[in-house]
């Protein structure tokens, strides 16, 4: 009797331990699932941002112009920029940059039949001689990890012209409104 009641608790050890490891190994399952999801939608959205040209924009690499001589502080606050691609598909992005080095950003994506689409993301940012350097860390609240550099062509206190090192891309953003523009010395 003893017996039985010892194979039986160790039946009854084991069908938890399996039990647990299936579970996890279904959890596991659905974060790569959902992890996958994440970096279609992120390839996606990245492939709808990137303009598609033989001949793209190296701009970024060839520009031996000086550098903007301006502070990191320059580049803080709210910025706003639009552009229409050559595909036809527009964007407009609302950026906030923080002076601890964390920003913000809104995408607007409208495609040619009128379809928008609404993507923001978080992460860090960094400015230092000619290099715009952003590490993204969150999109629409999900975990992500994406680093991308601009090389900045020109910053104003209205102003900033920058070009993606990957795609060529050039996009231009202008303060805000209602956003604080740093002094400049000089």
């Amino acid at each position: 009797m003893k017996t039985k009641v010892v194979w039986l608790g160790l039946g009854l050890i084991l069908g938890i331990v399996i039990s647990a490891l299936a579970l996890a190994g279904m959890g596991y399952y659905f974060y790569l699932e959902e992890q996958a999801e994440n970096q279609a939608r992120l390839a996606a959205i990245e492939a709808n941002r990137t303009e598609a040209s033989s001949t793209p924009d190296v701009s970024a690499y060839y520009d031996l112009s000086e550098c903007p001589d301006v502070d990191s502080e320059a580049l803080e606050g709210e910025w706003v920029g639009e552009k229409t691609l050559k595909s036809g598909y527009w964007q407009r992005w609302e950026l906030n940059r923080g002076s601890d080095g964390n920003y913000r950003i809104r995408f607007t994506y409208r495609e040619l039949d009128g379809t928008e689409t609404v993507s923001n993301e978080g992460g860090l940012w960094s400015y230092s001689h000619c290099l715009y350097t952003v590490v993204t860390k969150a999109v629409d609240g999900r975990p992500s990890f994406r680093h991308e550099v601009y090389r900045v062509h020109e910053i104003s206190p209205e102003r900033m012209r920058y070009t993606h090192f990957r795609t060529g891309n050039t996009f231009e953003v202008r303060r805000a409104k209602n956003s604080y523009a740093p002094q400049q010395d000089g």
